[in-house]
């Protein structure tokens, strides 16, 4: 089966050649469903590589479906139909509402051959990289939310690019040939802001609450300069605050809010007050939820159609597509503004 063995000179791992050679056996039936694979041992001794590698490879192959083990037993073949066998790794910041939509629509996109497995790492820089080198190698394919202000590409350049989806955020330090499908952070804060002049100008200013005390909170660069941008372009009277003080909330203002927390925050400082929503204060909402479009009426919202995000990611990987693709944002507009 090892008869071509490792080639030194290859731009492939060695783990991964070793993957294609059992593959490349299943798939000419030199092996076949049920037959026992040569031992860790014998295989590291035949190709003269680190039983390490070995070990990875085999490892890969288990997360695939197509090989297996039992509990003191050697490895051998549980599937030979090698076309519908995947692994794909997810790692995204956090579980929100609006991603859900995102990961049940990508979820259902695929069979049950299909094995995805979701990681989260809460906005910790050490465990993102920590997460995905310790799975390197172990799956056909690497879904990654780098929800990061800082560079993350020597991390995510770790990942081979052929198996590399980048999702939500762009990442410009990073080359080779990845997919990605993204929010243009910045242009859509910016055309979706200039959409709505007509209602914010009914206000004196535009107040951006970033939340910036809430470590589980991450704000986009791109947002604040899109923001700045269109403000200042078209003369709108505007305000940047690292977080939310309700005692500074005003009459005739519009506030421009990321977090939920905020937004009950504020929801419960209107109704003490008896403002009216959307004519004696406005409000502005970073992407939708299914309670933003009932909450008093509905809360506008600038949002990306995280549904389409899940679709367009799944069938990157289906098609083994190269693609990056810009997602579509659209503003909202509710009895919030």
């Amino acid at each position: 089966m090892f008869s071509q063995g490792i080639k030194s000179n290859s731009a492939s791992p060695k783990y991964q050649q070793v993957i294609d050679i059992i593959v490349d056996a299943i798939k000419n039936k030199r092996l076949k469903k049920g037959d026992i694979l040569p031992s860790v041992n014998t295989t590291s001794r035949e190709l003269n590589i680190a039983q390490g590698t070995i070990i990875k490879a085999y490892q890969e192959l288990k997360k695939r479906g197509i090989i297996d083990s039992q509990q003191g037993k050697a490895f051998f073949v549980a599937h030979e139909n090698i076309s519908n066998t995947q692994s794909i790794f997810v790692l995204v910041d956090r579980v929100t509402h609006y991603k859900e939509i995102l990961y049940n629509t990508f979820m259902d996109e695929f069979d049950r051959n299909v094995t995805i497995d979701f990681n989260f790492y809460n906005y910790d820089l050490r465990k993102f990289e920590k997460l995905i080198l310790a799975n390197l190698g172990y799956y056909n394919y690497y879904v990654i939310m780098p929800h990061f202000n800082e560079d993350v590409s020597p991390i995510l350049s770790q990942i081979p690019a052929d198996k590399l989806i980048i999702l939500n955020q762009q990442v410009p330090g990073l080359t080779g040939k990845y997919a990605a499908v993204f929010q243009n952070f910045r242009k859509d804060v910016y055309e979706s802001l200039e959409k709505a002049l007509p209602l914010i100008r009914k206000y004196r200013s535009l107040t951006l609450v970033l939340e910036s005390k809430n470590r589980f909170q991450f704000v986009p660069d791109d947002v604040i300069k899109g923001f700045r941008e269109v403000c200042t372009n078209y003369g709108i009277t505007f305000e940047i605050a690292d977080y939310l003080q309700t005692n500074r909330l005003r009459k005739e203002h519009a506030y421009f809010i990321i977090s939920d927390r905020d937004l009950v925050e504020i929801l419960k400082f209107i109704e003490d007050k008896q403002w009216q929503l959307g004519t004696e204060i406005g409000l502005i909402a970073l992407d939708d939820t299914p309670i933003r479009g009932i909450l008093r009426g509905g809360i506008t919202v600038i949002s990306t159609d995280f549904r389409q995000m899940g679709l367009t990611a799944a069938r990157l990987i289906r098609e083994n597509s190269r693609e990056i693709i810009e997602n579509p944002c659209s503003l909202i507009v509710r009895k919030s503004l």
